[in-house]
């Protein structure tokens, strides 16, 4: 679910990073920015960064499973101690 998230993520990122860094001018705005991107680059401009977002993403994921899932995946044996001791 994490990647189909970036499919919306990543360009508004694209978008925010080229506003904030004036790559279009310094008064240029979100829309001007989205319209340069695509005039510029076209639709693949948008997706700039993706696969590196992507592995990120994967990674999270690794962790998450590694440290979440498996551990309620698998039954640990249960340590019973017996309540008297016997003497020999």
């Amino acid at each position: 679910m994490r990647q189909v998230a970036c499919l919306v993520r990543v360009p508004t990122e694209v978008i925010k990073s080229r506003t904030q860094t004036s790559t279009y001018g310094p008064l240029a705005g979100s829309l001007h920015s989205a319209r340069m991107t695509y005039a510029k680059d076209g639709l693949r401009g948008f997706y700039r960064g993706f696969g590196t977002t992507v592995m990120r993403e994967v990674r999270v994921l690794v962790l998450f499973a590694r440290f979440v899932l498996i551990p309620s995946w698998v039954r640990f044996p249960s340590r019973q101690y017996s309540s008297h001791y016997t003497s020999g």
